[in-house]
């Protein structure tokens, strides 16, 4: 069975953090990674992994869904979170993005307590151009999880990038909250 097709299945061959930089575009699959060097200067790494000519504008694609989500510490950092500690929540899409989630929110829910705290995007952090971030902090320690729900926003203003007009999914489906899973806060 091939590991990519044009039904709108994306390259799994990387390492799930490799996986955040992989979108469709009309030359096909492709990893696009912003990033800044030792000199300050802003670079792009864009490589075709995929040939499929109009992939982007076919039905196989459709409007951006959200592919992941992921927490991260103020470093980068996946696997230790300290309660005050600022956070972010990567929603990945299968598409690059435009425009400005600035206002938009999704809830983290605390599985021990059962309260939430509102995460909110700032349209400073919109990285590798298919990634929104938001950001939150908690002083409370315990498990943690991003539940299935709608992200709340205030506008459409972020939209494909590949086709004008097509708004990005807001839906955190079940199946994509189970499988980022539970995080712990100490």
């Amino acid at each position: 069975m091939a590991r990519w097709d044009l039904t709108g299945k994306r390259p799994d061959w990387f390492s799930k953090e490799q996986q955040r930089y992989i979108v469709g575009t009309n030359e096909g699959w492709v990893f696009e990674r912003r990033y800044v060097t030792e000199m300050g200067n802003h670079r792009i790494h864009r490589e075709v992994l995929v040939t499929a000519d109009g992939l982007a504008n076919s039905t196989y694609l459709g409007a951006p869904t959200i592919a992941e989500i992921y927490v991260a510490n103020s470093t980068g950092g996946e696997g230790h979170f300290e309660a005050g500690d600022d956070l972010y929540v990567g929603v990945v899409y299968d598409e690059p993005l435009v425009g400005d989630p600035t206002g938009w929110t999704l809830e983290v829910t605390n599985l021990d307590d059962g309260t939430t705290i509102t995460a909110t995007a700032n349209s400073t952090k919109l990285y590798a151009n298919n990634v929104l971030v938001f950001e939150f902090t908690t002083a409370n320690s315990g498990t943690y999880k991003i539940e299935g729900q709608m992200i709340a926003n205030s506008s459409a203003d972020v939209k494909s990038a590949n086709i004008e007009n097509e708004n990005v999914e807001l839906l955190i489906s079940d199946s994509v909250s189970n499988t980022f899973g539970e995080f712990e806060i100490v």
